[in-house]
């Protein structure tokens, strides 16, 4: 499949899962909460193929350039947004103050765990905007340690530890039952999903 070809099908694809998201929001797709997890399967995709998928530059390349991609599309309009806001947290709801700060650097899903903090319609959604960047943190530098055996070993544990994680939440409570599935290390499967895709279509191709 031509890099082309995948970058349509992707933006059909996320465009989908947004719509998706905010039906469910809005009462009207119960089911619509699958499509976060689809776009952290995509995420893993889009990792692996930009690091590790394009042939020109060095790996070092390769890495700044894939932050300075993301840092372009996701500061802009999230601190846009949290501004466009911030008067209104100052003003009418101070108690989300310790939520918008979440927001602003990305921890907005440890929130949830350290002291139970009520979702807001104003700022829930940016719990999976948190996991993203927590992703974008830490999967490049895994990729660029490993070799395409590692990576596949990587997938193996990522699909077996994130299920095991998950039930060991919901079975001791060691924090809120919500961490089994807003903490990163809980869904790590779908990051690993995404990489062993486009590890496929790249030996397929090869």
């Amino acid at each position: 499949m031509r890099p082309e070809s995948q970058n349509e099908g992707l933006n059909v694809l996320r465009a989908a899962c947004a719509i998706s998201v905010f039906l469910h929001h809005c009462h009207l797709f119960p089911g619509g909460w699958v499509a976060v997890d689809v776009f952290f399967v995509i995420s893993g995709f889009l990792i692996t193929r930009s690091i590790e998928g394009r042939p020109s530059g060095s790996a070092r390349e390769r890495l700044f350039g894939f932050y300075g991609r993301r840092v372009r599309r996701i500061l802009p309009p999230i601190y846009l947004y949290l501004g466009l806001i911030a008067p209104l947290v100052v003003v009418f709801h101070p108690e989300l103050t310790s939520g918008w700060l979440a927001s602003a650097t990305f921890t907005y899903n440890l929130l949830f765990i350290c002291n139970g903090a009520a979702p807001s319609p104003l700022l829930f959604h940016t719990w999976s905007l948190a996991v993203e960047e927590q992703f974008y943190l830490t999967l490049p530098i895994v990729i660029r340690r490993l070799n395409d055996r590692g990576l596949c070993w990587f997938v193996c544990v990522g699909l077996g530890f994130a299920p095991v994680l998950r039930a060991l939440i919901q079975r001791f409570k060691f924090f809120s039952a919500v961490g089994s599935y807003v903490l990163l290390p809980a869904a790590v499967d779908d990051l690993a999903i995404g990489v062993l895709v486009m590890l496929l279509l790249r030996h397929r191709t090869a």
